[in-house]
Protein backbone atom coordinates (compact mmCIF):
# COMPACT_ATOMS: atom_id res chain seq x y z
CA UNK A 1 0.00 0.00 0.00
CA UNK A 2 1.82 3.40 -1.07
CA UNK A 3 1.82 5.97 1.31
CA UNK A 4 -0.67 8.22 0.05
CA UNK A 5 -3.16 5.31 0.37
CA UNK A 6 -2.31 5.24 3.84
CA UNK A 7 -2.82 8.86 4.43
CA UNK A 8 -6.24 8.89 2.97
CA UNK A 9 -7.78 5.28 2.66
CA UNK A 10 -7.86 2.56 0.09
CA UNK A 11 -10.15 4.43 -2.40
CA UNK A 12 -10.31 8.26 -3.49
CA UNK A 13 -13.94 8.49 -2.17
CA UNK A 14 -14.33 11.59 0.68
CA UNK A 15 -15.58 8.89 2.90
CA UNK A 16 -11.83 7.13 2.96
CA UNK A 17 -10.32 9.43 5.64
CA UNK A 18 -10.96 8.04 8.76
CA UNK A 19 -12.25 10.53 11.50
CA UNK A 20 -9.97 12.29 12.76
CA UNK A 21 -6.88 11.64 11.04
CA UNK A 22 -6.65 15.05 10.02
CA UNK A 23 -5.79 15.85 13.75
CA UNK A 24 -2.68 13.19 14.09
CA UNK A 25 0.65 14.98 16.08
CA UNK A 26 -1.37 18.31 16.00
CA UNK A 27 -3.12 18.21 19.12
CA UNK A 28 0.08 18.79 21.20
CA UNK A 29 1.25 21.94 19.36
CA UNK A 30 2.05 24.88 20.47
CA UNK A 31 -1.43 27.19 21.30
CA UNK A 32 -1.99 30.46 21.57
CA UNK A 33 -5.09 32.01 22.33
CA UNK A 34 -6.12 34.47 19.77
CA UNK A 35 -9.83 35.43 20.36
CA UNK A 36 -13.15 34.72 21.93
CA UNK A 37 -16.56 33.45 20.93
CA UNK A 38 -19.51 35.23 22.69
CA UNK A 39 -17.79 36.23 26.47
CA UNK A 40 -16.46 33.41 27.63
CA UNK A 41 -15.28 30.32 24.69
CA UNK A 42 -11.86 31.41 23.82
CA UNK A 43 -9.96 30.32 20.66
CA UNK A 44 -6.56 29.07 20.04
CA UNK A 45 -4.12 28.35 17.31
CA UNK A 46 -2.15 25.50 16.50
CA UNK A 47 1.30 28.17 15.95
CA UNK A 48 2.80 24.72 14.12
CA UNK A 49 -0.27 24.44 11.90
CA UNK A 50 0.22 27.24 10.22
CA UNK A 51 0.79 26.59 6.68
CA UNK A 52 0.82 28.44 3.12
CA UNK A 53 -0.62 26.91 0.01
CA UNK A 54 -2.02 28.58 -3.18
CA UNK A 55 -5.25 27.95 -1.59
CA UNK A 56 -4.91 30.35 1.34
CA UNK A 57 -3.38 30.17 4.45
CA UNK A 58 -3.92 27.28 6.06
CA UNK A 59 -4.24 26.47 10.27
CA UNK A 60 -5.69 24.82 12.85
CA UNK A 61 -8.19 26.70 15.68
CA UNK A 62 -9.45 25.12 18.82
CA UNK A 63 -12.28 26.24 21.11
CA UNK A 64 -13.00 24.86 24.47
CA UNK A 65 -16.94 24.37 25.30
CA UNK A 66 -17.98 25.00 28.64
CA UNK A 67 -21.08 23.23 28.28
CA UNK A 68 -20.00 20.07 27.62
CA UNK A 69 -16.54 20.38 28.65
CA UNK A 70 -15.22 19.32 25.12
CA UNK A 71 -12.83 20.91 22.57
CA UNK A 72 -13.99 21.79 19.02
CA UNK A 73 -11.19 21.37 16.60
CA UNK A 74 -11.32 23.67 13.36
CA UNK A 75 -8.91 22.85 10.17
CA UNK A 76 -9.10 26.19 8.66
CA UNK A 77 -8.11 28.42 5.52
CA UNK A 78 -8.39 31.92 4.83
CA UNK A 79 -8.28 33.08 1.20
CA UNK A 80 -5.77 35.42 -0.13
CA UNK A 81 -8.17 37.60 -1.32
CA UNK A 82 -11.23 37.42 1.50
CA UNK A 83 -10.03 38.77 4.67
CA UNK A 84 -13.29 38.91 6.52
CA UNK A 85 -14.13 34.98 6.98
CA UNK A 86 -12.07 32.23 8.48
CA UNK A 87 -13.37 29.47 5.95
CA UNK A 88 -13.62 25.89 8.38
CA UNK A 89 -12.98 22.89 6.01
CA UNK A 90 -13.43 20.40 8.65
CA UNK A 91 -14.20 20.68 12.19
CA UNK A 92 -14.44 17.60 15.12
CA UNK A 93 -15.97 17.52 18.39
CA UNK A 94 -14.21 15.89 20.92
CA UNK A 95 -15.21 14.65 24.70
CA UNK A 96 -13.39 15.41 27.29
CA UNK A 97 -11.42 11.50 27.40
CA UNK A 98 -10.57 12.32 23.52
CA UNK A 99 -13.55 10.89 21.84
CA UNK A 100 -15.38 12.15 18.83
CA UNK A 101 -19.05 12.71 19.84
CA UNK A 102 -19.97 13.18 16.27
CA UNK A 103 -18.69 12.63 13.18
CA UNK A 104 -16.23 14.76 11.50
CA UNK A 105 -17.51 17.14 9.43
CA UNK A 106 -16.46 18.58 5.93
CA UNK A 107 -17.52 21.36 4.43
CA UNK A 108 -16.81 24.47 1.98
CA UNK A 109 -20.03 26.30 3.49
CA UNK A 110 -18.69 27.01 7.24
CA UNK A 111 -16.86 30.05 8.44
CA UNK A 112 -16.08 32.42 11.54
CA UNK A 113 -16.92 35.83 10.38
CA UNK A 114 -16.43 39.36 12.56
CA UNK A 115 -20.31 39.31 14.13
CA UNK A 116 -18.81 35.77 15.80
CA UNK A 117 -15.54 37.01 16.99
CA UNK A 118 -14.09 40.13 16.65
CA UNK A 119 -10.85 39.84 15.76
CA UNK A 120 -11.16 37.73 12.38
CA UNK A 121 -8.62 39.93 10.68
CA UNK A 122 -5.97 39.90 12.77
CA UNK A 123 -6.16 35.92 13.55
CA UNK A 124 -5.86 35.67 9.44
CA UNK A 125 -2.87 37.72 9.70
CA UNK A 126 -1.33 36.10 12.70
CA UNK A 127 -1.86 32.61 11.24
CA UNK A 128 -0.20 34.07 8.04
CA UNK A 129 2.88 35.59 9.58
CA UNK A 130 3.14 32.06 11.68
CA UNK A 131 2.67 30.10 7.94
CA UNK A 132 5.56 32.59 6.97
CA UNK A 133 7.86 32.36 9.78
CA UNK A 134 7.24 28.16 9.98
CA UNK A 135 8.39 28.12 6.08
CA UNK A 136 7.23 24.83 5.54
CA UNK A 137 8.29 23.38 1.60
CA UNK A 138 5.59 20.57 1.87
CA UNK A 139 2.32 20.87 3.31
CA UNK A 140 1.64 19.21 7.14
CA UNK A 141 -0.05 15.47 7.70
CA UNK A 142 -3.54 17.66 8.29
CA UNK A 143 -2.94 20.24 5.44
CA UNK A 144 -2.40 17.28 2.77
CA UNK A 145 -5.94 15.89 3.95
CA UNK A 146 -7.32 19.33 3.73
CA UNK A 147 -5.80 19.78 0.20
CA UNK A 148 -6.98 16.44 -1.21
CA UNK A 149 -10.61 17.37 0.39
CA UNK A 150 -11.41 20.69 -0.70
CA UNK A 151 -10.60 19.39 -4.21
CA UNK A 152 -13.07 16.31 -4.33
CA UNK A 153 -15.86 18.92 -2.23
CA UNK A 154 -14.91 21.80 -5.20
CA UNK A 155 -15.55 18.90 -7.77
CA UNK A 156 -18.32 17.71 -6.50
CA UNK A 157 -19.82 21.29 -6.43
CA UNK A 158 -18.96 21.93 -10.15
CA UNK A 159 -20.85 18.70 -10.98
CA UNK A 160 -24.19 19.33 -9.19
CA UNK A 161 -24.29 23.11 -10.97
Amino acid sequence: MGIFSKIFGADNSSTSTPDGSWLSGERDGAWTEVGRMGRTQSIELNEDSCFLHNIGTMFILRSFRPDTKGMIYMGCVAYEDDIDVIHILVDRVERPNGTASQRDIWTIEKGIVESTVSNVEEIINMATNLANFNGYTSPPHYALIMIRKFIEMNEARKKNR
